[in-house]
């Protein structure tokens, strides 16, 4: 039995990328996750810290792509994993991160990562 919050293409403008046109301005990234919680954690108590808050999921992703340029999807997607598994109710996350607007011919490319308290 398990519980998963979920955030599904939250979208931030941030500095990403290798290439110098990518450097000189933001970019439209989606983000989204599914954190899978302790299945012992069952909500009895109808009230916000008995829960896994998908609002503080969103604002450690949106913290998170406002600090720096990142060069790559692949170290934000890591970043961002190590901090919702700071929340040890967090079994285990995952991270899909997509550039929707890297190629024309293209919807979109990115990288998804799974992480676990495990690991």
């Amino acid at each position: 039995m398990t519980n998963t919050v979920f955030i599904r293409d939250l979208e931030v403008m941030m500095s990403i990328g290798i290439y110098d046109h990518e450097k000189a301005a933001p970019q439209r990234v989606l983000i989204s996750l599914d954190a899978e919680i302790d299945p012992e954690m069952r909500h009895s108590v109808d009230h916000i810290d008995a829960a896994v808050s998908y609002e503080t999921l969103v604002d450690t992703v949106k913290s998170l792509t406002q600090t720096r340029h990142f060069e790559l999807v692949e170290t934000l997607a890591e970043e961002i994993a190590a901090e919702c598994l700071k929340d040890k109710r967090i079994l285990t996350i995952g991270v899909e991160i997509t550039k929707p607007d890297i190629f024309t011919d293209v919807v979109e490319v990115g990288i998804a990562i799974e992480r676990s308290q495990a690991e």
